[in-house]
């Protein structure tokens, strides 16, 4: 499944103050930016309807969901005999029910935001926007009389730096941990 970009071509004029950016420029620099923000996030962030993942046990009483925020669980049934599992209740992005969860389910859910949070949008839009001011990721440019320098957060455009990874920070989901038994 093919997510959309966590910013528009409007944004990024927008942004970058420039109107002369060219359509398949900006498609593909917010493409780039959006693919690395939900690499960092390991998250999908756009907002996706009828998910359905198979969740291994966890061996405990809440079983988690790898995609935030849920907005809606549909059905979650034994992945083996298909039948309904019921006694659960949703917290967070989590299953929780008395028992401990011992066997593999598939669970069909609504996740992500309906309107990608302004702070993610504004570090996809910052590294969409050094690729196409700078796209030689040139540290400096000097013709005759005339000189421009540019920031060296600009130079190696296309990852993030650790103030972005600051900002996402705060909806970057955790790596999954081994449960022992």
């Amino acid at each position: 499944m093919a997510l959309p970009p966590l910013a528009t071509t409007f944004d990024l004029a927008a942004f970058a103050q420039r109107s002369d950016i060219p359509a398949a420029t900006a498609e593909l620099a917010l493409a780039i930016a959006s693919a690395t923000v939900r690499a960092y996030l390991r998250l999908d962030v756009t907002a996706v309807t009828g998910d359905v993942v198979t969740v291994p046990p966890s061996y405990r009483r809440e079983l988690q969901l790898r995609q935030r925020p849920v907005t809606a669980v549909t059905s979650v049934v034994g992945a083996d005999d298909g039948q309904p599992v019921t006694g659960w209740t949703l917290r967070g992005a989590a299953l929780v029910r008395e028992q401990p969860w011992t066997s593999e389910v598939t669970v069909t859910y609504d996740h992500g935001w309906a309107q990608v949070p302004d702070d993610i949008r504004g570090v996809v839009l910052a590294l969409a926007q050094a690729a196409v001011t700078n796209p030689e990721m040139l540290r400096q440019v000097s013709i005759d009389d005339y000189s421009r320098t540019y920031a060296t957060e600009t130079l190696g455009a296309g990852g993030l730096s650790r103030a972005d990874e600051k900002v996402l920070d705060r909806y970057r989901r955790s790596s999954f941990t081994v449960v022992p038994r």
